[in-house]
């Protein structure tokens, strides 16, 4: 599950910080992103 703890540590992992978190949560959880192997 995306929450906002998870969307932190990812952030901070990556060194990136969405203005919009929403938007990095759609992208993870978008039924295309599933599709991608």
């Amino acid at each position: 599950m995306i929450n906002g703890s998870n969307t932190d540590k990812l952030m901070k992992k990556i060194n990136y910080k969405f203005k919009n978190e929403e938007y990095l949560k759609e992208a993870l959880t978008h039924r295309s992103y599933a599709n991608e192997n």
